[in-house]
């Protein structure tokens, strides 16, 4: 099937932009998540990047960890003071709900 121009009439359909937008407003008012580290704190995005967890399948672990900071720059940082498997299951846990595997 293709990208259609119009929505067929009757059809469901999910706003993906005022969606996003809505939780981008709603997230705003929110105090930050901080993961705590011996250097300080680093601020972990609320929204996370589903492509995240297909870069840890893969192997490339900095580059899934930059989908889960909010700054990417910060990666360097977490990982030099250590980072375990279960350290990354409990901050996908905490922003999410769910479990790395969701």
């Amino acid at each position: 099937m293709s990208i259609l121009s119009e929505a067929p009439d009757g059809a469901e359909v999910i706003d993906l932009a005022a969606s996003r937008a809505a939780r981008a407003e709603v997230d705003a008012t929110l105090p930050p998540v901080l993961l705590k580290i011996e250097a300080g704190y680093i601020q972990v995005k609320r929204d996370l990047d589903v492509l995240c967890a297909e870069d840890f399948t893969a192997g490339r672990f900095r580059t899934g960890l930059a989908k889960l900071l909010q700054d990417p720059a910060d990666v360097d940082e977490l990982v030099k003071r250590g980072l375990s498997k279960d350290d990354l299951s409990a901050i996908v846990a905490h922003v999410t709900g769910s479990s790395l595997g969701e």
